[in-house]
């Protein structure tokens, strides 16, 4: 139960951190991250021996193989140590964390720069113009 909360808590950060720098297509991203290739990076359907040299790398730091191998090994071999495995997972919840730190920066600095200089105590949006402040003033008297 807590490889999959680990895992949940990972992929979740990794998709907020992701959408504000690539907006509609974080579905897209995810889908292909954290569907199509942890199904092939798994080593769930073919061991990383029989996958290809890309496939087989990448088994060595996915997220989607930590999180299978480690539910194999409790599984099934309960005394052999998980450590690598859940050390993959816990790299991409940390990768999500900096990502959310990063993005959270970056809108704190935009807010700043956005943040405009008060005048004069009022708003802009409370100065009328004087066409408007006549027609008021026509408004009232009539």
């Amino acid at each position: 139960f807590g490889l999959s909360i680990l895992y949940a808590l990972a992929t979740m950060l990794f998709a907020i951190g992701l959408h504000p720098f690539i907006g509609r297509f974080t579905t897209l991203a995810m889908v292909t991250i954290f569907v199509g290739l942890n199904f092939t990076t798994s080593g769930g359907v073919f061991a990383p021996a029989l996958q290809s040299k890309f496939f087989a790398v990448l088994h060595d730091f996915w997220i989607g193989a930590g999180l299978n191998e480690a539910s194999r090994n409790l599984a099934y071999f309960p005394d052999v140590s998980n450590g690598g495995e859940i050390a993959k997972i816990v790299g991409w919840l940390i990768v999500g964390a900096a990502l959310v730190g990063v993005v959270a920066l970056r809108e704190r600095r935009n807010a700043v720069e956005q943040t405009p200089a008060p005048t004069s105590g009022r708003h802009e949006r409370d100065q009328l113009t004087d066409e408007e402040s006549e027609e008021l003033a026509e408004d009232v008297v009539a």
